[in-house]
């Protein structure tokens, strides 16, 4: 309910991004350790205010390939991916 109530305020606020910050297997760690995050994005725009946001705040974030070919590994009976 909490994560449903802040996109709701969110979208009430007229927010130009919401950022997702999860861990659903753990296994970024495996790649980047756990001193880096992964971020995955399509977009050139919202990686490099990502990665500004990081740099300036003292985090570290490790941009990991999001191409098309990949975009059909993602559908999912259960999940709603857009």
């Amino acid at each position: 309910m909490t994560l449903g109530d802040a996109l709701v305020y969110a979208d009430k606020l007229g927010v130009d991004y919401i950022v997702d910050v999860a861990t659903l297997t753990g296994s970024v760690i495996v790649g980047l350790g756990n001193e880096y995050a992964g971020l995955f994005t399509p977009h050139d725009e919202i990686a490099s205010l990502l990665a500004k946001a990081a740099s300036d705040t003292g985090e570290s974030l490790w941009r990991m390939p999001f191409v098309r070919a990949y975009r059909k590994l993602l559908d999912s009976s259960i999940a709603d991916v857009k």
